[in-house]
């Protein structure tokens, strides 16, 4: 980081602004999540042991016996197939699941009819709020003459009002939900596109007390684009529960080629598919799309090892994007050590993080002796049991940028193994390269005013607050232990003021909460926030910048960075850590 001439530092302390609650992450509390990514006997098969609710995903011999993994599996070749998506692009930067997605081919016989590819879980009932979040590559309508792609079917039962598709239909080849009662609801502002990826969403509410209306929400964010969004009013949204699960692939299953509904088969590829019985938030959409935040977070906070793969069946070595079927579930005397080779560049690398690892479960409730290895630095042993949480500081430097190796190792008993639930190396990020240019951010007209930091796309991010666009608005996600635990620092440069009452006055806010106002300062001014602990929260947390500069002339505050840094002690606080 180059050293500049000008320094501001914030020295404000503040008390909880929101209350936490207890998460770790987006997934954490979803129905069902199939990351489409285990070919054991590498067939291209996809067969039906082989497509698993990640939440409990199980052994090799036996899936979990709570997950909604696939009961069927239909289509021309028994099924759909796997394909190896090595290069697959996630538009809002979260994981490439596995590197591997499930494709569906349909077959067509004489233009008319169609067989399709599904899959289909029985037990998997949903009424009621609903949100979906994919990622897809549509290929395009299967026939000519039914221009409807159903992806998704939730128990639709015919004359029973149950259930709704979701998929893509029409001319324009809209998004689109369909009930029995409202007939079509599209997402109008925007078409698909075959043969590129798109990370997706639908959020279907019931009315309630602060929506009085029955609502469905789209979600689009196309590859080297920016997000959509459209939301559509209704009143047909219903909490009867249907008899039938779920089909994924078409509206329907058949044995052979056939007319109708058949010919309403999707066709193309997901890399993975996660269902909520609740309906979520927009932050927690793009939560979803960009997970996992940075650097890693692996697996899910649900007191449960069957997310993660028996340290017996898994090699020491895991690289964050492999399938987490292949990441151990626990270190032990036999298998000491679990290993994750992380790659990270310059910018990270001068960053420290909070490596945080939950237990969910000690060998019959003993205690046992962990280490972290982070590259060539071996930190302190720390003792564990069931359900607990352990930080270990990772300071800036011990990361290098490219390849490094994150070990945690069995160090001693009682205890004779030690299971995680999940596990993340995370608290800090910078978006924009410290270099005295904004020329990586967007035209302040041309982006939206909302930028979430998992975004590869910096062309999103606004370079400037203005009289005209007065704020930008950077989000970002924390577990509940990391938000409630440390303190950060967050650091912006002001590099570029214009107009003619420059420079130019203005505000912070945290979380919709004014933290403070600023008098103008001078180009090239590092400005430094500290956030004291407890001032985050758990999910998304949004530090807005807000222009205050004389309103009846134009003028403009441009920045070079933005950085969030989580911190071993407060810096610059009187305040003493509990």
């Amino acid at each position: 980081m180059t050293a500049k001439p000008h320094s501001l530092i914030f020295l404000i302390a503040w008390g909880t602004l929101a209350a936490a609650f207890a998460r770790g992450g987006v997934y954490d509390d979803c129905a069902a999540w199939w990351h489409f990514d285990y070919d054991p006997n590498a067939d291209y098969k996809a067969d039906v042991d082989e497509i698993r609710d990640q939440r409990d995903w199980g052994t090799a011999a036996n899936k979990g016996v709570t997950g909604k993994h696939a009961t069927s599996v239909h289509g021309p070749s028994g099924g759909p197939q796997w394909i190896d998506t090595p290069e697959l692009v996630t538009p809002a930067g979260g994981q490439n699941y596995g590197r591997k997605s499930i494709l569906f081919q349909p077959a067509v016989d004489s233009k008319t009819n169609c067989w399709p590819n599904t899959f289909r879980v029985s037990n998997l009932y949903l009424a009621g709020d609903v949100t979906l979040v994919t990622r897809f590559r549509w290929d395009g309508y299967v026939t000519e003459i039914q221009k409807t792609a159903w992806l998704f079917n939730i128990g639709m039962a015919w004359n029973q009002y149950t259930g709704w598709l979701f998929g893509i239909d029409g001319p324009s080849s809209n998004l689109t939900f369909y009930s029995q009662k409202s007939s079509e609801l599209q997402m109008t502002t925007t078409s698909v596109t075959p043969g590129i990826w798109y990370d997706v969403a639908l959020v279907v509410k019931d009315n309630s007390t602060t929506e009085p209306t029955d609502t469905v929400e789209f979600y689009l964010w196309p590859q080297d684009g920016a997000l959509r969004y459209q939301k559509r009013t209704t009143s047909v949204i219903t909490n009867a529960i249907g008899t039938l699960g779920c089909t994924i692939g078409c509206e329907a299953t058949t044995a052979t080629y056939e007319g109708g509904n058949a010919r309403k088969a999707f066709a193309g590829a997901l890399n993975h598919l996660a269902i909520w019985n609740r309906a979520l938030s927009t932050d927690e959409i793009n939560e979803a799309f960009g997970s996992p935040q940075p650097l890693f977070h692996i697996g899910l906070k649900n007191d449960r090892a069957g997310d993660l793969r028996t340290e017996w069946e898994a090699d020491a070595e895991y690289q964050p994007g492999a399938p987490w079927h292949t990441m151990r579930r626990a270190v032990s005397g036999t298998h000491p050590e679990a290993t994750i080779k992380l790659l990270v560049n310059a910018q990270q690398a001068a960053l420290g993080y909070f490596f945080h690892l939950r237990t969910q479960e000690v060998e019959n409730e003993k205690s046992a002796d962990l280490r972290l290895i982070v590259n060539t630095v071996t930190n302190a042993v720390r003792t564990v049991t069931s359900g607990q949480d352990l930080f270990w500081y990772v300071a800036p430097g011990t990361l290098v940028a490219g390849t490094n190796s994150v070990t945690l190792q069995y160090a001693s008993g009682p205890a004779s193994y030690a299971i995680f639930d999940w596990l993340e190396l995370a608290g800090s990020w910078q978006v924009g390269y410290d270099d005295g240019s904004q020329a990586e951010f967007a035209l302040e007209s041309s982006a939206p005013d909302d930028f979430y930091v998992t975004n590869p796309n910096w062309q999103h991010l606004e370079r400037a607050i203005t009289r005209d666009d007065t704020n930008v608005n950077v989000h970002f996600s924390l577990s509940r232990e990391l938000a409630e635990k440390y303190a950060f620092e967050y650091t912006t440069r002001i590099i570029g003021q214009g107009g003619a009452s420059a420079p130019h006055a203005f505000s912070v806010d945290i979380n919709q909460t004014t933290f403070a106002s600023f008098a103008p300062v001078q180009n090239g001014t590092l400005s430094t926030l500290p956030l004291n602990r407890g001032l985050l929260q758990a999910g998304d947390n949004m530090v807005r910048f807000r222009y205050d500069g004389d309103p009846t002339v134009s003028g403009y505050l441009q920045f070079d960075f933005h950085r969030l840094e989580i911190l071993l002690f407060p810096r610059g606080s009187l305040l003493m850590l509990k």
